[in-house]
This record gives C-alpha cells, structure tokens and sequence, in this order.
C-alpha cells in the first residue's frame, strides 16, 4: 500500500490533474498501474505518484490494436480461397 505525505487527490481531482476520465484512472488504480489507497469507496492518490505516472514512458496507442501476425496468415487463407473460387467460375 502507498504511503501519503503531502499533498493527495481524489480519483476526480486527479483525472483533472492527469487529463484522464475518472473510469480509466479508477481501472488504473485496480489493475495496479496507479499506486494509490482505498478509504471505504474512495480512493486517494498521491501527487508525486501521479508525476510519476506522467514522468513514466509508455507506448502509445491502444496495446489492443497493435498489428499481429496472425492477419497476414487470414489474408493468405482468403486469397487461397479466392483464387479457388475463380479458377471455379473460370473453368465452368
């Protein structure tokens, strides 16, 4: 758990401060990206965990839509499947 000295935010304050949506900071909190504490329903987040977070080098964009090798193996297959189906109209 994060030890607080200084200067705290709520989940709200925070997302104003970040520039995130209070739903994705809260995910952040629960999946462990955030450190922050729970009190009963509410979380609190520390300044310097936050500049942290900032300061902190990510990839960017949506890691869910990074290309895999997987398409170039569905586009082999339809291809495949396409030449089969004209050699079909082609020799009828």
């Amino acid at each position: 758990m994060a030890t607080f000295i200084g200067e705290q935010y709520t989940v709200p304050q925070a997302a104003k401060y970040l520039g995130y949506s209070v739903h994705t900071l809260r995910a952040y909190l629960q999946k462990g990206v955030l450190e922050g504490q729970k009190f009963g329903n509410d979380w609190m987040i520390s300044k310097k965990e936050c500049d942290r977070y900032q300061r902190e080098k990510r990839p960017r964009g949506n890691p869910s839509f990074k290309k895999t090798k997987n398409k170039k193996k569905k586009y082999l297959q339809f291809s495949q499947r396409f030449i089969y189906l004209f050699s079909l109209v082609v020799l009828i």
